[in-house]
């Protein structure tokens, strides 16, 4: 990973809102994924969310203090774009559960 990768990713930060007192800065650069039933999830805070390949969306907002809302992903083929709504809960553990 090059300085200039580094900048970048900052860069694109700029602004974003990482929750009160910055508490989910963290996370910024950490993605997670987790298999349920026959699809892989893949979820990057303050980027993007994934299932297998289909685009859930993008971070868009937070919806209180540890709710997450990404939107714009791709459109289903008979209605709205995708979205999704994560919610954190403090565990021993960082891991993404269905």
């Amino acid at each position: 990973r090059t300085l200039r990768e580094a900048l970048k990713d900052l860069e694109n930060l700029d602004g974003t809102d990482f929750g009160p007192s910055n508490a989910f800065y963290p996370l910024a650069n950490q993605c997670y994924s987790a298999k349920v039933a026959e699809f892989e999830y893949k979820v990057c805070p303050f980027k993007d969310a994934k299932q297998d390949s289909t685009q859930l969306g993008k971070f868009a907002k937070w919806d209180g203090t540890d709710v997450m809302l990404f939107e714009n992903g791709a459109k289903c083929w008979n209605g709205p774009k995708r979205s999704l709504k994560l919610t954190w809960e403090c565990g021993s553990t960082d891991e993404l559960i269905s």
